[in-house]
Parts: structure tokens; sequence; C-alpha cells
């Protein structure tokens, strides 16, 4: 039997000389270590420590990225409109 997915939502912040924003990508996995190590290998993140993703720092275009938070998502169909909610 496959284990479940879970969605894991990883926030980090966006870096461009003055501005900055906030981010974020949903990643399906069985555990938080995996959506982790899914979000290392998709964003090609080679500064920093594997295992501390507090240090991981990457470009993404023209914009500086640094890693927040993750944490464990439930999204679900509104029943009125049909459309995903949080």
């Amino acid at each position: 039997m496959k284990p479940k997915l879970k969605i894991f939502r990883i926030y980090y912040k966006a870096y461009l000389g003055e501005q900055s924003d906030w981010c974020y990508d949903d990643l399906r996995a069985t555990t938080e270590e995996e959506a982790l190590r899914r979000f290392l290998r998709r964003k090609k993140i080679t500064d920093g420590d594997s295992a501390n993703p507090d240090s991981w720092r990457w470009w993404e275009g023209d914009w500086w990225c640094g890693f927040k938070t993750i944490k464990q998502v439930r999204l679900d169909e509104c029943p009125r409109c049909g459309r995903i909610v949080e």
C-alpha cells in the first residue's frame, strides 16, 4: 500500500535590489524531509548546507532568494464554487 501524499508549503523570501517579496511553493510528499529534498532539487540550490534549510540561498532570474519555513497545508474543494481553497 502506497503512503498517502501530503501537501507541504515552503515559504521563502525573494529580494531584488531594495524590493522584497514573500513567495511559496506547494509540494506533494509523504514527509517534510522528502518535500525539502524535492524543493532543493527543483530550485537547484547549491549554496548552503543541504541538511540545514535555513542556510539555503539561490537565484531565480534576477531575484536572490532565501528559505524561511515549511508547513503542512490542507487544500479542499469549495462546495459552492468548486475552486481549491486552503
